[in-house]
């Protein structure tokens, strides 16, 4: 499970959530990224679309990226 992936992450790298940010294209990885309230972008390029990640609210959804170049603007 990513959330055991998350929390082993954050422990060895001495890192709070809100220090991190987690980049997907699945709503899946954006559930898994919610229980252990990782901030997360959204990225409608991969595997879902954005109607998939506003089925309903995300406390964690940070953006829902379109490209490439939008989504290095979000992160710089």
């Amino acid at each position: 499970s990513k959330v055991e992936k998350f929390r082993i992450i954050l422990d060895r790298y001495k890192v709070s959530e809100d220090e991190t940010i987690f980049i997907t294209d699945t709503l899946g990885d954006l559930l898994e990224a919610r229980v252990v309230n990782i901030p997360t972008i959204a990225v409608t390029y991969g595997a879902h679309n954005r109607s998939f990640f506003m089925r309903e609210p995300h406390s964690n959804l940070v953006s829902i990226v379109d490209s490439v170049d939008e989504l290095g603007r979000m992160i710089v």
